[in-house]
């Protein structure tokens, strides 16, 4: 774990991932530094079923240096006993007070640890809010009469901290999720960043019909008569389109294929957004923290139009091909349409793999 506080702060905290249950989470424990005061970290008691603690201390109790020490996650019954703790490595950088970045990102998040459909799937770090995904259901018949269903295609590993989805099993068949909605205005502009780390499984052979995963980024405003929406699919095979945007405009049929990238390992892929009306603005992709776009900047009037009239994210398979892929995380605000590099030491923190930010 990493954690950036200001110096003389009235407050900091961060979001972490834990697997406790039937107990309570009293405290973290903050060792000092050499020659140091400990510190107590204070969190929230965490519900039965509810693997996300809050942690908090006042920072005026910390001094600009770095911390390279541990943290120790105790766990105690309702006597206050101890039942079992462990100790977490973790760095701790207190800055000079008034150098960290004080634009509250209002970040949506989550892990990979606990299953989309769960209470508390996604995070909202900004209010301590939770929220699941919803499981698309039902059927529904495709372009040639066929008939498909939507099931259950994800798995999450507590362990890893990896959401898997294979639909290798059925791949005409659709698997999907819908977040809830980030805004519920009309008002012009908007702005969406979106980001996830998304990993191919070993041992799998990708080729055109079987992809690593896909996301879309529905930005309609409810009740409105139109709205749009945004497709990136990772492919994670040899062609150039190996990641690409599906049909990026209503005018345009084909897909905009991206930079290649070596789809052996894992990457960050983000995606920001600008809206000045219902289809018009502009968007730009980007992967592992590089300010250099993988798919340069789209600017429309004409952009693909909304499924639904709505705004949510989607992700998973809503092909007539197989995906196969572990989702690390995803997070998103619509605070502003950043570049990577003013994310720096800005994602949320519990995420996992942040390498690049």
């Amino acid at each position: 774990m990493s954690f950036t506080v200001d110096e003389g702060a009235v407050s900091a905290r961060q979001l972490v991932s834990a697997t406790f249950t039937n107990s309570k989470l009293a405290a973290i424990k903050l060792a000092p530094p050499p020659g140091g005061t400990a510190t107590t970290w204070l969190v929230t008691e965490l519900a039965a079923d509810q693997p996300y603690a809050w942690i908090y201390t006042d920072a005026r109790a910390l001094k600009a240096g770095t911390y390279c020490t541990s943290v120790r996650v105790e766990v105690l019954d309702s006597s206050n006993k101890s039942l079992s703790y462990v100790d977490v490595a973790a760095k701790v950088t207190v800055v000079a007070k008034g150098t960290t970045p004080t634009t509250d990102y209002k970040w949506a998040a989550y892990n990979g640890s606990v299953a989309l459909t769960h209470v508390a799937a996604i995070a909202f770090p900004s209010s301590r809010a939770t929220a699941p995904f919803s499981l698309i259901g039902g059927t529904t018949q495709d372009s040639q009469g066929r008939t498909i269903k939507f099931f259950d295609g994800f798995k999450a590993d507590a362990a890893t901290g990896l959401l898997r989805l294979d639909t290798s099993s059925s791949p005409l068949d659709r698997s999907i999720v819908r977040s809830t909605s980030f805004w519920s205005d009309a008002i012009y502009p908007k702005s969406l960043t979106y980001l996830m780390r998304v990993a191919p499984v070993a041992g799998v052979v990708y080729d055109s019909k079987t992809r690593l995963f896909e996301v879309e980024l529905s930005l309609a405003t409810p009740g409105a008569s139109d709205g749009a929406r945004i497709v990136l699919g990772i492919r994670n095979d040899t062609t150039a389109q190996s990641v690409y945007i599906g049909q990026p405009e209503e005018s345009v049929a084909m897909p905009m294929a991206g930079t290649p990238l070596d789809m052996s390992v894992p990457h960050i892929y983000q995606v920001s957004v600008t809206l000045t009306g219902p289809r018009s603005g502009s968007f730009t992709v980007y992967a592992d923290g590089s300010d250099t776009p993988i798919i340069p900047t789209v600017t429309s009037n004409d952009l693909r139009r909304a499924w639904l009239l709505n705004n949510y994210i989607q992700a998973g398979d809503n092909g007539d091909s197989a995906i196969v892929g572990d989702i690390d995380w995803m997070a998103w605000t619509t605070t502003g349409a950043f570049k990577p590099s003013q994310l720096k030491g800005a994602l949320p923190g519990g995420l996992g793999v942040t390498t690049g930010y």
